[in-house]
């Protein structure tokens, strides 16, 4: 850890307990994780309304952290409002759903996985055409438990500027099975900036200096780590063409933008 970073501003959520209990849900990998912090509205406001009661709002937002490689702004051109902002349902951020693991999130997501999203929604497999914007399936908000075992930051010419995580559920190089996680750089407004910008501040507090720039860095051993954040379907990919070769995603499924990350070890 780079002892030079201070460690994050935790915001306070109201009636922890009784998220932790409305938001369990049956068969998904045993006793949830402590709910993180709730995540602020943003400007997607979906129909469709919430099967449940919404997580409490978060406190005012405080202003976004002046470091550059923390405060960088999204520089991609795929599904760009849809990577810098967090589920909502109904013009509310979507409830969190905690997994015990990466195990039972793809338990979860196995009705949709790739074949099926791509044929249901082919707009998300290239620009525009409404691929900004989430489709049901990923109005959902995650807080899932798991191993970082790679970090890449996209910068250069092509790079968007976010932070590519490779969550793995076990400890164990090449073992288990794997998800990527994205520390979203920051759009150019809006009430959620301050939301991602100490996401990324979190992340940087777990790793210290990144090295990584353009390429995955290994994180050995690996960080057990509980990520918070909302599902995406990176429709514009196949699992086998990201992450390296000792961690491949299971799925194009993603958690993109994270709201958290915690080191749990």
């Amino acid at each position: 850890m780079d002892p030079g970073r201070t460690m994050p501003r935790l915001l306070v959520l109201v009636a922890l307990a009784a998220l932790a209990g409305g938001c369990a849900t049956p068969g998904r990998g045993g006793a949830p994780p402590a709910p993180p912090p709730a995540l602020p509205a943003g400007p997607e406001a979906p129909a469709a309304p919430p099967a449940t009661a919404a997580a409490p709002q978060a406190p005012a937002a405080a202003a976004v952290p002046v470091d550059p490689e923390v405060n960088e702004r999204f520089a991609g051109s795929y599904r760009g409002a849809a990577k810098t902002s967090y589920a909502q349902q109904g013009g509310a951020p979507a409830p969190l759903e905690p997994f015990a693991d990466l195990v039972a999130l793809r338990d979860f997501l196995a009705p949709q996985l790739d074949a099926v999203m791509k044929a249901r929604y082919p707009h998300l497999s290239k620009q525009g055409g409404g691929a900004d914007h989430r489709v049901p399936e990923e109005r959902h908000n995650v807080a899932v438990d798991g191993y970082l075992h790679a970090v890449k930051h996209e910068n250069g010419a092509k790079g968007d500027r976010d932070f590519h995580l490779m969550l793995g559920s076990s400890a164990v190089a090449g073992g288990g099975i794997f998800m990527t996680a994205e520390a979203s750089a920051l759009p150019a407004g809006g009430s959620q900036r301050a939301q991602l910008a100490q996401a990324r501040e979190q992340l940087l507090s777990i790793i210290g200096t990144c090295r990584c720039e353009g390429k995955f860095m290994r994180v050995s051993p690996p960080i057990r780590v509980r990520v918070t954040g909302s599902l995406l379907f990176d429709g514009q990919h196949a699992a086998a063409s990201v992450g390296p070769p000792y961690a491949k995603p299971f799925s194009v499924w993603e958690i993109h933008p994270i709201a958290s990350i915690e080191r749990l070890d």
